[in-house]
């Protein structure tokens, strides 16, 4: 069997019983066995039209070949091509005419497809598509390169505007302050605060950081190991309430069936 097979369906929906039968070739060449089996795919599928679709199997750097009886597609071309052969199973198929007739325009259509001027005209369309798309490339890279240095003198028009603001204002310090924290100012703007209500000197802010840097991660540790040490003598306390609970009730139970028998 054939790669693929398409049948021909009219726009009214009525199916012609002559299909186009594909059969795709990956190697360099097309040999004399592929043929024999695109000509035996005629036959087992009752069509004239037997296509081998390959890349590199098509002499003298043509789209399309016709090689005895058999035509060779380049698949950048095949829809194109397939189109017209449907277009003529279409028309031929509406037309009562004898067998000779119809060879003649197929014959006519093979000649075509094959024809130079036909792969001039495809290799012309795959060249302005090629510059279209090159143009298009050069273009995106072109606007995205005007973005990126659009938004480098933005963010130095800013900076420098900032700088000359706080000049003006006769904040230098801030404005050193600025250039170092101005993506993220916000943890610094808490920091200040909490100095502010707890009415800390710059000195004890120093101390408080160094002490913090120094003892902090073992008081963490610290804090861990006390909280897992009373964890764990919560559970000891729990297992213990829970033996004696156990305790009391069967001591209860002993106390209950004694007093019974001294009743009776």
């Amino acid at each position: 069997m054939a790669d693929a097979v398409q049948v021909v369906v009219t726009e009214m929906g009525e199916r012609i019983n002559t299909p186009i039968v594909y059969d795709r070739k990956m190697g360099d060449t097309v040999t004399k066995s592929d043929l024999e089996k695109a000509k035996n795919y005629k036959t087992i599928h009752n069509t004239d039209y037997s296509i081998i679709v390959t890349t590199k199997g098509i002499r003298n750097s043509h789209f399309t070949e016709e090689r005895e009886g058999i035509l060779l597609v380049h698949p950048m071309v095949l829809i194109d091509v397939a189109k017209r052969i449907r277009s003529f199973i279409i028309e031929a198929s509406k037309q009562e005419k004898s067998n000779t007739a119809i060879d003649s325009k197929q014959a006519k259509i093979y000649k075509f497809v094959t024809s130079a001027e036909y792969n001039r005209n495809v290799r012309m369309k795959i060249g302005i598509k090629s510059d279209l798309d090159e143009i298009q490339r050069k273009e995106e890279d072109y606007h995205r390169t005007v973005w990126h240095r659009r938004k480098e003198f933005v963010d130095k028009w800013f900076e420098r505007a900032y700088n000359e603001y706080f000049k003006l204002l006769g904040l230098t310090e801030f404005t050193k302050v600025y250039i170092q924290i101005k993506d993220n100012p916000w943890p610094y703007v808490n920091l200040a605060r909490l100095v502010h209500h707890a009415r800390m000197g710059d000195g004890e802010v120093v101390e408080l950081l160094r002490i913090a840097n120094g003892y902090l991660p073992r008081v963490r540790l610290e804090y861990d190991r006390v909280k897992e040490e009373k964890n764990s003598l919560e559970a000891e306390l729990n297992s213990w309430k829970a033996e004696l609970n156990s305790i009391a009730r069967t001591y209860q139970q002993f106390v209950d069936r004694n007093i019974n028998e001294s009743s009776v």
